[in-house]
């Protein structure tokens, strides 16, 4: 499993940020956002100049963990290091829609929509183990005004 190996690249070099970076990405993808938040913060102490991906990363599972003010913060950082990225869009898009700054959601989600035209839900909730998960980011996406899939008309 890719948990064990990077267990074993750390046991090597405790101090490898890209480790650190994706055991946080296992986590996330595998459900147990708590963990992603510890060793993705990890790596960003290590590596305060981490890709805007990363830190994306980082925003989304401080968004499935509740920490919605965070995944803005990130998110923020994400869309001034890397505006073509369309992650930071989706994570304000989200999180500002379940802290009902639906006017900033709303935005947010028309910026996305401009760097990833063909952007759906569905397409993006694919990639996550626990449903539940995927079940709440959908809901920030669709109350910022998302559709579930096709959002153009």
């Amino acid at each position: 499993l890719a948990a064990d190996q990077i267990r074993r690249v750390l046991a090597i070099n405790p101090s490898d940020a890209e480790s650190y970076k994706e055991y946080g990405d296992v986590m996330l993808f595998s459900g147990h956002e708590q963990k992603a938040i510890e060793w993705l913060e990890a790596a960003l102490r290590l590596d305060p100049n981490m890709n805007a991906q990363r830190i994306g990363e980082l925003a989304i599972a401080y968004y499935l963990s509740g920490r919605y003010e965070d995944a803005i913060t990130a998110a923020n950082r994400v869309v001034r290091e890397a505006p073509a990225l369309f992650l930071g869009y989706v994570v304000l898009a989200a999180a500002h829609a379940e802290v009902g700054r639906i006017d900033q959601a709303v935005k947010a989600a028309q910026m996305l929509l401009r760097v990833r035209p063909f952007f759906t839900i569905d397409w993006l909730t694919t990639v996550y183990r626990d449903p539940n998960d995927a079940a709440h980011l959908a809901r920030g996406l669709r109350k910022a005004g998302l559709k579930e899939s096709g959002n153009r008309e």
